[in-house]
């Protein structure tokens, strides 16, 4: 049993260090160089999870232990399916010079992201909220001001948009 632990705790300690790794490269120079902050918040959920983990543990909980190791596995693998699904065919557009495709897959690959983030964030409470920084949040609420990008098949995806960047109005910014 402690080996299967072991193991779940290498494979998280990758998978987080991979996603850490992803999200750091993909921030604009001027938001690295506030690393306090992002260490903070890539901290808020790996402190969650091992708060479980460890109380799973302390209450000899193995099966959950194990459905939540298995549940998290998948997850992550159909999380990585999906990134590397829209890479691929961006990256295709891109070679193939199809750069308004590329563009609108990836407009819209932001706005689900963005829309995912809010609801989320709103299920954070108070203080897990106080650790999170809106900031690309705005960033993300001027790119889209400045490009809009609408979903003719789909018109209800402007309100969800909207909901989300109420956010930045709810905490004054």
């Amino acid at each position: 049993m402690k080996t299967t632990i072991y193991i779940f705790f290498l494979i998280l300690a990758v998978g987080i260090g991979f996603f850490a790794a992803r999200w750091s490269a993909a921030q604009p120079a001027n938001l690295s160089s506030n690393k306090e902050s992002a260490a903070t918040q890539n901290n808020l959920g790996m402190d969650e999870l091992v708060q479980l983990l460890s109380n799973l543990q302390e209450t000899k909980q193995t099966n959950t232990s194990k459905l939540f190791s298995s549940y998290l596995n998948a997850s992550l693998t159909m999380q990585h399916l999906g990134d590397i699904s829209t890479t691929l065919i961006t990256l295709k557009f891109l070679r193939e010079g199809r750069t308004n495709e590329a563009i609108d897959l990836l407009d819209g690959q932001l706005d689900s992201d963005i829309i995912a983030f809010a609801a989320s964030y709103r299920d954070l409470t108070t203080s897990q909220r106080g650790k999170i920084n809106l900031k690309i949040l705005q960033q993300c609420y001027d790119y889209r001001s400045k490009f809009p990008h609408k979903w003719p098949d789909h018109p209800e995806m402007d309100g969800y948009l909207t909901n989300a960047f109420n956010l930045l109005n709810e905490q004054g910014r």
